[in-house]
């Protein structure tokens, strides 16, 4: 069943590029299909329950939105970095930004622990990090075959 959900969130992901709109733009309705294959990855990972995972999803969603907002301003900092042409107020926005992104990290594992265990939010934060490991990677396939 794990292999599954993999399969199809990485099926998905490779449709993505097609159907965006504007290179590197998801529409509404495909960044909620998106988000929506990303917590059904998470939740299957974590090996959550039927009864906590309505829980686990209504939590999981305000802490995407939060993050969307404070790491889209990320971004666009993050170009002006890479591209050598940001100022001392950028560095100090980017700063505060991290320290943000952080806060909102501490608060969700606050709110997260009040439904499911340490092992369970380990999990969550591990299965984070192979579905960001997985985007890398599809993302670095593409850009070989053009």
């Amino acid at each position: 069943m794990k292999k599954l959900y993999l399969i199809i969130v990485l099926a998905f992901l490779a449709v993505l590029p097609v159907t965006a709109q504007e290179r590197g733009k998801l529409t509404p309705e495909k960044r909620k299909e998106f988000r929506e294959y990303k917590m059904k990855f998470l939740a299957q990972e974590m090996g959550l329950k039927e009864e906590s995972r309505k829980k686990f999803f209504e939590v999981y969603n305000q802490l995407s939105d939060e993050r969307y907002d404070v790491r889209s301003d990320m971004h666009e900092i993050n170009h002006k970095v890479k591209d050598n042409t940001a100022t001392d107020k950028d560095y100090a926005t980017l700063n505060r930004l991290k320290e943000q992104d952080a806060e909102i990290d501490k608060k969700y594992d606050a709110k997260f622990a009040t439904f499911l265990t340490s092992k369970e939010i380990f999990k969550m934060k591990e299965a984070e990090n192979v579905f960001r490991q997985k985007l890398h990677e599809m993302k670095a396939k593409k850009g070989k075959r053009r």
